[in-house]
């Protein structure tokens, strides 16, 4: 009886280590679908692949509806963003987890101005997000967008943005101590 529940209890150990939850590819130039973005070659490698902010000019959001809702699984959200120009605007990350009955609806955001030239990479731990009224929870985002009107921001007439790699963390990098960093 003792080597039957050894084993059962090994088996479950291993099978519970295989199912550990692996970061999650929303969008890179080559997989993914993200609206509001057309794949054109990436402004510094031109044999990378990219996402162009189409309408960024126009102040329409970027957006993707996530295949899973639960976002719990994850810790941090990261992505790439190319600025042609440090033009001082900004751009908003808003995740929606709506209450049925709430007007304007409930959500997860970060706020980020864009004050650098080329590519820069951001992780943001989940932890991060402010909260506008009561959203439900990580367990339930309904959609993801990338917005530059509105919350106080005018998108740039002249903008010219680009999106890779972007993701759902299960865990920080190792030796991760900033919300944002240069490439």
């Amino acid at each position: 009886m003792m080597k039957s529940t050894l084993k059962i209890l090994t088996v479950s150990v291993l099978l519970g280590g295989a199912a550990a939850k692996a970061d999650e590819l929303i969008f890179n130039g080559e997989k993914g679908k993200l609206g509001g973005v057309l794949v054109q070659a990436d402004p510094e490698k031109a044999d990378n692949k990219a996402g162009f902010w189409k309408d960024a000019s126009k102040g329409r959001p970027l957006s993707v509806k996530l295949a899973d809702n639960d976002c719990s699984k994850y810790k941090a959200l990261t992505f790439r963003m190319y600025s042609a120009k440090a033009d001082g605007h900004g751009f908003i990350i808003v995740c929606d987890s709506d209450r049925a009955k709430t007007q304007g609806g409930d959500y997860f955001y970060k706020k980020i101005k864009i004050d650098w030239k080329g590519w820069k990479t951001f992780v943001i731990p989940f932890g991060k997000f402010g909260k506008a009224r009561k959203p439900m929870g990580w367990n339930h985002i309904s959609k993801i967008n990338f917005n530059n009107n509105g919350w106080g921001m005018k998108p740039n007439k002249e903008a010219k943005y680009y999106i890779d790699d972007l993701k759902l963390l299960s865990k920080l990098p190792e030796g991760y101590k900033a919300v944002v960093k240069k490439k």
